[in-house]
């Protein structure tokens, strides 16, 4: 097998693609290409056409997380799990060459697993709240250390994102219960239990609440 013509593409130039005797193509990173020390054109031995073989394999996979991350920010854990599971008739790839694609996304800065979990937090705390508790548990599922959990899951105020969590509750409970206290925290009490919030917070949150209905 020969190597016909070598050209870069990519936006940056960061993948090198080598036309090879017989009309195939084939892509590598352009540091995989620079640490074969390949020839501009000439023979390729065996050993170094399964390693570009291998690095082809290598860049499809980053390829298909890339497709992936379009979609929305994804930890390195979620992207891994993806990439390994198998698609239709093609068995699953192997196991090194998922961690190779990895590696080149965390390097070109399209994983990074603190702005994952900062990313979270951030659109549970908007759109669908919940204790700190189960967000340090949704985290955790998605494969992101401990010291990562630790700096974003204690960021904002616990009873603020119990309030946050209870206000379309509070409103319907308000309006089906009109004055009943006890009925409009029991209503709001167990929505906001299964957030994972605990007691203490939820009988502050409660007050508050109740408040803010009263006072409109």
């Amino acid at each position: 097998m020969k190597i016909i013509d070598v050209r870069t593409v990519g936006p940056d130039s960061e993948l090198v693609a080598l036309t090879l005797s017989g009309g195939d193509e084939i892509l590598c990173s352009y540091t995989e290409y620079i640490s074969l020390n390949l020839p501009a054109s000439g023979e390729l031995t065996e050993e170094e056409s399964l390693l570009l073989q291998r690095s082809a394999r290598v860049i499809a996979l980053k390829r298909a997380a890339l497709r992936k991350l379009t979609a929305r920010p994804m930890s390195r854990k979620e992207l891994k799990t993806m990439l390994l599971r198998p698609h239709k008739n093609k068995p699953a790839p192997a196991a090194d060459e998922v961690e190779s694609a990895l590696n080149l996304l965390v390097t070109a800065g399209y994983v990074n697993d603190e702005e994952f979990a900062a990313f979270w937090v951030d659109q549970r705390d908007r759109f669908r709240p919940r204790s700190s508790r189960m967000l340090r548990n949704e985290l955790a599922g998605k494969g992101i250390s401990r010291e990562i959990i630790d700096e974003v899951a204690q960021q904002g105020s616990e009873i603020e994102r119990a309030v946050y969590a209870g206000a379309s509750a509070s409103r319907t409970a308000k309006r089906r219960f009109g004055e009943d206290r006890k009925a409009f925290n029991a209503h709001v009490g167990a929505a906001l239990q299964r957030r994972g919030f605990t007691f203490s917070v939820i009988r502050q949150a409660l007050d508050r609440l109740w408040e803010e209905l009263s006072a409109e």
